[in-house]
């Protein structure tokens, strides 16, 4: 079974580099850098990072060409808009332990395809760099870019300090708009929240509509039950006569409820899964062993548990026709809710048996955790898996170790 998991995801990996290398070239325009506007195809990407450079095709079968960001204005495909411009760019370091003591950011000049989220009367712009850096524009009345900054560093002592100057900015850059000013006190830092600034600001304050919009993407949450067959095997290891049991294979029911947040950008391929699934097994070990004087004692031991479980993982979704492949690992937390722990010893001589029956293993722990990889696929809102988790399972003893190995077999439908 694991030489049959190891090729088989090998082929899976094989073929997911080769979608990602699949063009999708949708219909839009690009802005030459003489400033003629070009209507043609552009290669889709649903962009992560601002891209630097695009592929433009002026019909779906001519040969297409690369532009990189120095040769074109802009452009604009699938209901976003990208614009050329020089900007101050932030380069200090986002991470708390790399903050340096200087009240001064540093800044250089660079040239980006900047996303444009309104165009206007008043306009919003926006950069995610390949530091994955966020930063947000806005175009004052000369047609100058100006950044919006917020700018972290450390004081004596080691405390942060956080300088959110875009909210002076913007509550002089939104003077004219009451509505929009009220709501700049708690504004957070990001596209989603400055973006809903912006909104409120053309639909109370300005006659005059946006010529350009994009609306940034949010998190899309997925609901859905998950039903299917678990085959659980286990196997102790340790300095005990345990280590030599071998444990019949565990055919069980499993069921559950699955909550999918899918990550904004890049076609949603990135979500993460969140499951809370019931399942149980019941593993099972039987010995004959000879006894001086032809008696036999005969050994039956019966160790099952039932979990709920907590299962997270990092789901990478890609399509190929109506059909949308998944791969995902991750990590299962279980609680056990019941036990059946037993060992029954039946001493077996010419005049008869003696039963003893005691606990199989003296200590047990009710929580454990796991490792999980799965492949699967989704066709409308069916869903069907093929999941492996390996767990420390039952055992609280510290020189003996319970490795539990499940494979799933999941069928799901998702209702939202």
């Amino acid at each position: 079974m694991n030489k049959f998991l190891s090729v088989f995801f090998l082929n899976l990996f094989a073929t997911v580099s080769i979608v990602l290398a699949q063009e999708n070239f949708q219909p839009g325009y690009m802005i030459s850098y003489t400033g003629d506007t070009l209507k043609g195809f552009i290669d889709y990407r649903n962009w992560v990072i601002n891209p630097d450079q695009i592929a433009f095709k002026k019909t779906p079968v001519s040969e297409a060409s690369v532009h990189l960001v120095e040769e074109i204005k802009g452009f604009s495909v699938n209901n976003e808009t990208y614009e050329k411009a020089t900007v101050q760019h932030d380069i200090n370091p986002t991470r708390t332990e790399d903050l340096t003591y200087s009240p001064v950011p540093k800044y250089e000049k660079r040239t980006f395809l900047l996303m444009v989220l309104y165009r206007g009367q008043k306009s919003l712009y926006f950069l995610r760099d390949r530091d994955k850096r966020v930063s947000l524009y806005i175009k004052n009345e000369a047609g100058e870019f100006v950044l919006l900054v917020r700018y972290r560093y450390r004081v004596e002592g080691g405390n942060v300090i956080t300088s959110s100057m875009y909210k002076d900015q913007l509550g002089a850059y939104l003077n004219d708009c009451q509505a929009a000013a009220r709501k700049i006190k708690l504004l957070t830092y990001s596209e989603i929240s400055v973006g809903k600034l912006f909104k409120e600001y053309y639909t109370r304050c300005s006659q005059l509509e946006a010529v350009s919009v994009t609306v940034p993407e949010k998190p899309g949450f997925e609901f859905g039950v998950t039903a299917g067959a678990t085959v659980t095997t286990l196997k102790f290891r340790g300095d005990t006569d345990l280590d030599r049991l071998k444990f019949d294979p565990s055919l069980r029911p499993a069921a559950g409820i699955y909550l999918n947040v899918t990550v904004p950008r890049n076609n949603r391929r990135l979500s993460i899964y969140n499951e809370l699934i019931l399942s149980n097994y019941s593993l099972a070990s039987y010995s004959l062993t000879p006894v001086i004087g032809g008696a036999q004692t005969r050994t039956d031991r019966t160790i099952g548990m039932s979990y709920i479980k907590l299962t997270n993982l990092l789901r990478y979704q890609f399509s190929a026709g109506k059909v949308k492949f998944f791969v995902n690992g991750g990590i299962s937390n279980g609680l056990a809710v019941s036990e059946t722990n037993k060992e029954r010893l039946e001493n077996i001589t010419s005049s008869g048996s003696i039963v003893h029956e005691n606990k199989f293993l003296s200590r047990t722990r009710k929580y454990e955790q796991g490792w999980v990889v799965g492949v699967g696929g989704r066709a409308g809102k069916i869903s069907l898996e093929l999941r492996r988790e390996a767990s420390n399972g039952m055992s609280a003893f510290g020189d003996l170790n319970s490795s539990v190995t499940r494979y799933f077999l999941l069928l799901g439908y998702q209702f939202h």
